[in-house]
């Protein structure tokens, strides 16, 4: 059978990564890229043997029957917009967007179109979410009662203060947009939706226009509570950890390492727990391997409009509730932001 042709947008460090994973598809081929330096395109075509084009209304016009939009979220409204009006299928790097209002209208768009609309939430593909997962609905160690999660990097040094990912233009939530979400989408992918938002926000202290530190508490449909701190200034961490009523869970590394803590008190120890296989190993490549399969079998997305949605209004809710200094509904959001 053949692949699936597809096209990419923005070929950087990220994009780089799913050429990588695409090669190892069996449902799925990247054939074209296209980028805002045109140089990024070439250098990225020369790597990896694909065809680069002068634009990204060239790129849509290229053979292909969809599109990976890995660019700046600022881009993400109109170039989902654009393929869609060409025919193309959508698979968009988290977040989906930077506001609610433009995510609404990006999935009205792809549904008036007919064509598949997924977003690129990969945390949950890694085996500790997906271990946990299968734990939390089994019930063997009671229902989660507490989920605590940090994530950052010195953002700020490493991409230097002139990066789109540290203006508020390109990206208004800062590190909560760019990581943060992942783990807010892991929240609900676990626990179930979240109802309410209360954030705290830190600014102008290394000279960009985002928020350089932010965190914030979480309230669950379900009786649990969660906290989220993340940041561009510190160096690397992605942790989280799981109080359920007979053991808690430390997950790290993004979902790659995973720890019991269930010894009675007063022992506190930890020791590694064994993780699921996942399906490709890879969560990058299961991603294209469903798009190509939601292209071809019209199989639904696992993270489509829905997730990317609430995950998105989870962070934009934190970003609203440090501005108005009140605790804010995800519906809330959803609605009107």
């Amino acid at each position: 059978m053949e692949k699936i042709r597809l096209g990419l947008a923005s070929p950087g460090i990220w994009g780089s990564n799913i050429i990588k994973a695409s090669k190892k598809s069996s449902t799925v081929e990247i054939v074209a890229c296209s980028s805002r330096r045109v140089e990024t395109a070439r250098k990225a075509a020369a790597e990896f043997g694909i065809k680069a084009v002068a634009s990204y209304q060239d790129l849509l016009a290229e053979d292909i029957q969809g599109v990976i939009i890995a660019s700046p979220h600022s881009e993400h409204l109109s170039q989902t917009l654009m393929a869609a009006q060409a025919g193309k299928h959508v698979l968009i790097e988290k977040p989906i967007a930077n506001t609610a209002k433009e995510a609404k209208e990006m999935v009205a768009a792809c549904e008036k179109a007919k064509v598949v609309l997924s977003i690129g939430h990969s945390q949950r593909r890694l085996p500790g979410p997906r271990t946990l997962k299968r734990l939390f609905d089994s019930g063997e160690y009671g229902n989660p009662v507490n989920a605590v999660a940090y994530v950052g990097l010195q953002g700020i040094d490493m991409y230097g203060t002139s990066h789109w990912l540290l203006n508020a233009e390109t990206n208004p939530g800062g590190s909560l947009y760019m990581m943060g979400v992942h783990f807010v989408e892991t929240f609900q992918y676990l626990i179930g939706p979240i109802k309410s938002v209360g954030g705290m926000v830190v600014r102008d202290l290394k000279g960009t226009t985002i928020p350089e530190i932010a965190g914030g508490i979480f309230q669950f449909e379900k009786p649990c509570l969660g906290y989220l701190g993340s940041h561009y200034i510190a160096p690397y961490n992605s942790t989280a950890s799981f109080y359920c009523e007979k053991a808690i869970f430390h997950m790290e590394k993004f979902g790659r390492e995973l720890y019991i803590q269930d010894s009675a008190f007063p022992t506190i120890e930890r020791r590694p727990f064994p993780l699921d296989a996942t399906p490709y190993g890879d969560p990058v490549l299961e991603e294209l391997e469903e798009f190509g399969l939601c292209i071809r079998d019209g199989k639904r997305p696992e993270t489509g409009a829905v997730e990317a949605i609430r995950a998105l209004a989870a962070v934009q809710g934190l970003m609203v509730s440090a501005k108005e200094h009140r605790m804010i509904d995800l519906s809330e959001i959803i609605a009107s932001y």
